[in-house]
């Protein structure tokens, strides 16, 4: 609240100017919708304290989506999009890539010791588990 002025900002320029107030049209033309809402939101920065928005962030919030509605990205915005992607991709293919190995080296470790497991008797050339302890059935 300025001191200097009596009733706050808000009374002193901008209800004594609320309809004149407009965007600024040395940056050509704008949609209706959106000087409304850029209007709206300059508004409530110069409220009264209690009914201001409480910080910076907030006024980006509202902010954001007029911009997601009505700017078009820049071609560095997009080009940075594309990169981000890119680099997400590799991210991720790479991390396919290593669960792919990982998965073989444990089908490696799994068939290396099922071979392990089986023995051959000496006798009939049968072959059984070592689990199931050498047994020749003879021939």
């Amino acid at each position: 609240r300025n001191q200097d002025v009596d009733g706050g900002l808000v009374e002193y320029f901008i209800e004594e100017e609320m309809e004149t107030l407009t965007v600024d049209l040395r940056a050509g033309a704008w949609p209706a919708e959106l000087s409304t809402e850029l209007l709206s939101v300059a508004t409530l920065c110069v409220e009264a304290y209690k009914r201001r928005p409480k910080n910076m962030l907030a006024v980006l919030q509202m902010l954001k989506p007029l911009e997601r509605k009505f700017c078009e990205p820049t071609v560095d915005e997009l080009k940075n999009c594309v990169a981000v992607a890119e680099a997400q991709t590799a991210a991720l293919a790479t991390a396919r890539q290593q669960e792919l190995k990982a998965a073989a080296q444990q089908q490696q470790l799994a068939l290396e010791a099922a071979i392990a497991e089986q023995v051959e008797c000496c006798v009939c050339y049968d072959e059984c588990k070592r689990s199931d302890g050498v047994m020749c059935g003879g021939p």
